[in-house]
């Protein structure tokens, strides 16, 4: 029987744990941890160690044009009939998924076409700490539930506090609060109680915790003046974000759209919100994406 490893990076979230793809006459059959990896040393989520399936998830394997299927010529001629709309009238949708270079091209193309380019499911916002820099922060600040949402980076605040770290939790019930030392329960948090003030100032390591999605998290964090960790929940939000792509926004002016993402099933649908804007487009073509994207 031959099998082999191949060392590779969990295509799920931000964290950036490395695995090994077990791999059996050229098909992964299976994932087993990488102890070599400074990231997650050894450990993975349940998703990580699922992340063979990934492979085959539901894809499509060719292009829509107007939500029906279409082969590759049609779909690349009236991407070109993008051309005849006006600048501000077509919007470049992308992945936080897509690496760094394909993303410069789709960054290059929206460019081109005078296009309003947006990420679905992405974030703002820039860590400035380190996640060995959490394991040894004095007191940590938690906005939402931040340990669930990627739970490689929950272990860290979970080894700050054996260490002996305070951490604070605001947001709504999670498992995060359960974790916490001090829990202020709101699900619209838009400042910080007066003791968890008092107590972030006096620290002399602290670091607040938050989900790049959570633009109230965010707008809050701003105000700390201390470290950040700024976690995304897409394998490449972070360097989407640093590229200044910002979570899509669809102006009324739109009239047409390209969509380019490549997107593992999710439990929810991330399109869901754009579907009857859409709908009624004058043109949209969908290059590739998660089974989501046409449902």
């Amino acid at each position: 029987m031959q099998m082999n490893y191949v060392t590779t990076i969990c295509p799920y979230c931000g964290t950036g744990c490395a695995l090994n793809l077990v791999v059996r006459y050229g098909k992964a059959v299976g994932v087993a941890p990488s102890h070599r990896s400074p990231v997650c040393s050894g450990k993975l989520c349940s998703r990580g160690l699922r992340a063979a399936q990934a492979l085959d998830e539901a894809r499509i394997e060719q292009p829509f044009v107007k939500g029906e299927p279409a082969d590759w010529d049609t779909a690349i001629g009236k991407a070109a009939e993008l051309k005849k709309f006006a600048a501000g009238e077509v919007a470049v949708i992308t992945s936080a998924r897509l690496t760094n270079e394909n993303q410069f091209l789709v960054q290059k193309f929206a460019t081109e076409l005078g296009a309003v380019i947006g990420v679905v499911n992405g974030g703002t916002g820039i860590s400035t700490t380190t996640l060995n820099e959490i394991r040894d922060a004095d007191v940590i600040l938690a906005l939402g539930d931040v340990m669930k949402a990627l739970p490689l980076t929950g272990n860290k605040i979970l080894q700050a506090k054996e260490k002996g770290a305070r951490i604070f939790y605001l947001g709504p019930h999670s498992y995060t609060a359960v974790q916490a030392d001090t829990v202020e329960i709101s699900d619209a948090y838009t400042e910080l109680p007066p003791g968890f003030s008092t107590l972030l100032k006096n620290a002399a390591h602290p670091v607040v915790v938050y989900l790049a999605n959570d633009a109230a998290a965010a707008a809050l964090a701003a105000g700390l003046k201390i470290n950040a960790a700024v976690l995304y929940d897409t394998n490449n939000g972070r360097g989407t974000a640093a590229m200044g792509i910002a979570p899509l926004s669809l102006p009324e002016t739109i009239k047409a759209a390209f969509i380019i993402a490549e997107t593992p099933e999710m439990e929810q649908d991330i399109y869901a919100d754009l579907l009857e804007k859409l709908d009624s487009l004058e043109l949209s073509v969908v290059a590739a994406s998660s089974e989501t994207s046409h449902s």
